[in-house]
């Protein structure tokens, strides 16, 4: 069974949260309306939703307040601002909370669309990269060199002398097949002034 996309539309205004529902209600798609930012956040905290679309004026909490609150309580899915009166601060200081787009009224249909699409994507694709990143997490322990040996230990040495340094330096590793370079790239990688 495919996954619904959920996506929150907090307006005061029923006839843009109609809009909404009519515009990006189908099979595929729920919409959730909330009528002020408490109830938003309220609908975010109970529901698994993927999009918000939060107006930037509001009662009780408006679009920039929900934005906040949604950081605080680790609600980590693009929220786009919908103003009606768009200037260049109210533009900064969205993005500069974490918004994943800004746009003004009058809505265009089309490029809302769009815009739900693209949202849903790049948020897709970084759910995707936070499971391979705590996949990759466990690999570490996979591909660790063991051995007591005496040129093993100097291996060890090497490894802990290149990735010492504070700055990456590029490392040629040459040995023939199976030797296990690839072993000692990745624990050189692992060990590194980035990890």
């Amino acid at each position: 069974m495919i996954k619904k996309i959920k996506i929150l539309i907090a307006d005061d205004d029923p006839n843009i949260r109609y809009a909404f529902v009519q515009t990006l209600e189908h099979n595929e798609t729920i919409v959730l309306e909330a009528s002020d930012g408490e109830e938003a956040i309220r609908i975010l905290k109970n529901e698994q939703t993927d999009l918000a679309f939060l107006d930037y004026s509001m009662p009780k909490l408006d679009g920039f307040g929900v934005l906040e609150k949604m950081r605080i309580e680790g609600i980590d899915i693009p929220a786009i601002i919908i103003t009606g009166f768009g200037t260049m601060q109210t533009a900064i200081k969205a993005i500069q909370l974490g918004a994943y787009d800004y746009i003004t009224k009058p809505l265009d249909v089309d490029k809302i669309r769009i815009l739900v699409r693209r949202a849903i994507e790049v948020y897709q694709l970084k759910q995707r990269v936070k499971g391979l990143e705590s996949t990759i997490q466990s690999f570490p322990k996979q591909y660790e060199l063991v051995g007591n040996h005496p040129r093993m230990q100097e291996i060890y040495k090497t490894i802990g002398a290149v990735t010492g340094t504070p700055n990456s330096i590029n490392v040629l590793i040459c040995g023939e097949s199976g030797t296990g370079k690839e072993l000692v790239a990745r624990n050189i990688h692992n060990h590194g002034p980035n990890n």
